[in-house]
């Protein structure tokens, strides 16, 4: 059972959610808290912050808000809640780029068609006409005047995508110099080369993470078996290095790795162990 709440800023100025005091930022002023529950069996569950579907409703769930997301949908779940009960949200701006609000705006509800629901999630929702200052915020969920939820949420702009890693060129491989080095390069490698080193070249200088995944595709004792996974950070590398050990010669197949650089597929190389 859906409880909603929504509220759409006006865009009158004397309403209007944006605000800015040339002044200087206003004191932080938290909304009231009454800690004792309404009752003992009204219970707060589930809160998701969720952005807006395009269409008005709630989307996809977030950590925190961004600026466009002028739009904002709040989700509480309650347990407990009786049939008739004032529900009441309240949108305050604790700390922002243009000062602060003690109640940005109000919305009151009262639960109906509970229809002895267990659960009932209550929906809030904040609308403004441009973009959010940057800055903290909370969103209280009230029943009867008592506080049910409170939730404290970031504005902030969108993290920075992190720059494309470079095109895996080549991958070679190596059998072992006898000393734990790479020796010479080869098309394949035989039973009895228990350590295998890998180089991957890169385009371009990388610095990032960098992980490697051996698989066993299909071989005389098994298929699809993940055999190693190394993970590391490197800086400013053209190449990328690894290596597969085994305590016994390996069984003949066909096997498979795997490089991933800031967790992107990069590569995926196919090589045979074989007697030949």
């Amino acid at each position: 059972m859906l409880l909603g709440a929504s509220y759409l800023c006006p865009l009158t100025p004397s309403t209007s959610v944006a605000w800015a005091d040339p002044g200087g930022p206003n004191p932080v002023v938290a909304a009231p808290v009454v800690q004792a529950p309404i009752v003992p069996s009204l219970v707060s569950t589930v809160a998701v912050f969720r952005r807006d579907d395009g269409k008005g409703g709630p989307g996809e769930a977030v950590a925190q808000f961004t600026p466009a997301d002028r739009a904002q949908h709040f989700e509480v779940g309650a347990q407990g809640l009786k049939e008739g009960s004032a529900v009441r949200w309240e949108f305050t701006a604790l700390e922002t780029a243009v000062g602060s609000r003690p109640l940005l705006a109000s919305i009151d509800r009262s639960a109906a068609g509970l229809q002895g629901a267990t659960e009932v999630i209550l929906n809030g929702k904040i609308e403004l006409p441009r973009d959010w200052p940057i800055g903290r915020y909370r969103a209280t969920v009230l029943v009867n005047g008592v506080v049910l939820r409170m939730l404290d949420y970031v504005v902030a702009p969108p993290p920075t995508p992190a720059p494309r890693p470079p095109d895996v060129t080549a991958i070679k491989m190596a059998r072992d110099d006898g000393r734990g080095k790479p020796g010479l390069d080869v098309e394949r490698f035989a039973p009895g080369d228990r350590r295998m080193h890998f180089r991957a070249e890169l385009s371009s200088a990388y610095t990032g993470k960098a992980r490697w995944k051996f698989t066993a595709v299909a071989t005389a004792s098994g298929n699809n078996i993940q055999l190693l996974e190394l993970n590391g950070d490197v800086s400013s590398v053209n190449t990328l290095s690894a290596q597969m050990n085994a305590p016994r010669d390996w069984p003949i197949g066909q096997y498979r790795a795997e490089l991933f650089l800031n967790e992107i597929l990069s590569k995926t190389f196919e090589f045979v162990i074989s007697g030949n």
